[in-house]
């Protein structure tokens, strides 16, 4: 029903209820979970109601006409950072931010705007710190860290895209 609602917010509160039911482990909080921990929870339990395998069509890449039918195993599906991969970045010689992985909620309410992305990339900030001072998010408002996000130059912003990227 959720899907067919085409609404991010319906499939994502259906996703959390799911999960809810599902995990019985103490002080697992599904909303604070990142996205990519939540989609491998769902997709292991996909795996056990439904099956241990995925039935795809890959669009060959050298002809871009051709598809093929292949299956993923869902116990092979992990996880994978790239190497250079790292939520602590440094802005400049004596400015640092550190990240935390998007959770559910907050990438059901992205939009394709320029705004929204400042938004997902605020409220994903878990700290700013230097050598003297560290303005964390449990003290910091959105609009703080939206303003200190305006305020990078090209460069810098580059570096926070990098962390979603990788």
């Amino acid at each position: 029903i959720a899907m067919e609602s085409q609404s991010d917010s319906q499939i994502a509160n259906a996703v959390k209820d799911v999960l809810s039911s599902c995990v019985l482990t103490k002080d697992v909080e599904i909303e604070n979970l990142s996205t990519f921990d939540i989609e491998y929870l769902f997709l292991n339990i996909r795996g056990k109601s439904i099956g241990e395998t995925i039935d795809v069509r890959i669009l060959c890449p050298d002809d871009d006409k051709t598809e093929v039918t292949t299956q993923i195993p869902i116990d092979k599906i992990k996880v994978v950072f790239t190497k250079d991969h790292t939520n602590k970045i440094q802005l400049n010689d004596d400015l640092w931010v550190e990240m935390k992985y998007p959770n559910i909620d907050s990438l059901a309410q992205q939009e394709e705007t320029v705004e929204d992305t400042f938004k997902l990339v605020s409220k994903s900030i878990k700290k700013i710190y230097n050598e003297e001072d560290v303005w964390d998010s449990s003290t910091t408002t959105e609009a703080e860290f939206m303003s200190f996000i305006e305020s990078m130059n090209s460069k810098q912003f580059t570096k926070i895209q990098d962390f979603f990227t990788t």
